[in-house]
């Protein structure tokens, strides 16, 4: 993992302060080529005109993370069209944290998803499809970057039907 500033002639080393922001400090003004490469996150690249300031705040951004599957019917096996797919929010119940996909008519889908974090590193999804009981998938170690499969067969919804007969007796 390097963060870097490039001057003419010196390179300055990044920290990261308690914000988690990377800050460049001690450097003389002018023209630098802000580099910044760290294991799950974005490489970028920055050229900046430092004129007043001795110090430069940097974001990164945490490479996103891939989910592909197909979901089928557990009954006959047949992919499901239409079925929605997003990644619940860890921290409240029924929160998602992308916006739902849908299967197309081979029942397959692609998503980008944003990863877990270290702390948290399992990510849930939901899968959803009229007529059918709702899926919870799990998948282990979805931190950035990463490129996840999981195919489900879903369960049709039970179905209650019948004749109610009212058997009270009237006054």
């Amino acid at each position: 993992d390097t963060l870097r500033a490039l001057g003419a002639v010196e390179q300055y080393p990044l920290t990261t302060n308690s914000n988690g922001e990377a800050v460049l400090t001690g450097f003389s003004p002018g023209l630098y080529t802000i580099v910044g490469e760290a294991h799950g996150f974005a490489r970028f690249i920055m050229i900046d005109n430092i004129v007043n300031r001795r110090e430069k705040s940097v974001m990164m951004f945490a490479r996103p993370s891939f989910v592909d599957g197909i979901i089928t019917s557990a009954e006959t096996g047949l992919p499901i069209a239409g079925a929605t797919i997003c990644k619940l929010d860890p921290f409240w119940p029924g929160a998602t944290v992308s916006d739902p996909v849908q299967t197309n008519t081979d029942g397959k889908f692609s998503m980008m998803a944003p990863a877990s974090t270290q702390n948290i590193p399992t990510a849930q999804f939901r899968v959803r499809a009229a007529g059918y009981a709702t899926h919870i998938e799990w998948i282990k170690d979805f931190t950035a970057g990463v490129h996840a499969t999981f195919n489900a067969a879903l369960e049709r919804n039970a179905i209650i039907s019948g004749k109610i007969i009212d058997t009270s007796e009237k006054p």
